[in-house]
């Protein structure tokens, strides 16, 4: 994968979300080199690997733990706990009947 291809897979994963993306290589002294894809999402913290396809692997297991499969956003997340906030404080449950 190429940093364009990398960037555009970021921005879709990220859905609106601040992001960044670098690519940095290191070099040393005595001449070996070590390459670092950097990822970054607002609320996911960031992943670096040697390669995008780790980084990516990465940032995607803090984007969806088992628990948060079907939740496709932060946005999200914050919208059901203020709709449960909101049916605490006024009383309505589930229990239509």
């Amino acid at each position: 994968m190429n940093f364009k291809k990398a960037r555009i897979k970021l921005k879709e994963m990220a859905r609106g979300e601040f992001h960044t993306i670098s690519y940095e290589i290191i070099e040393y002294s005595h001449g070996d080199l070590r390459q670092e894809c950097r990822l970054y999402i607002h609320g996911y913290s960031h992943c670096a690997a040697a390669t995008w396809k780790r980084a990516f692997e990465d940032m995607q297991e803090k984007i969806s733990p088992t628990s948060l499969k079907k939740i496709e956003s932060i946005k999200e997340i914050k919208e059901i706990k203020e709709i449960k906030e909101i049916k605490e404080i006024s009383g309505v449950t589930n229990n239509a009947a």
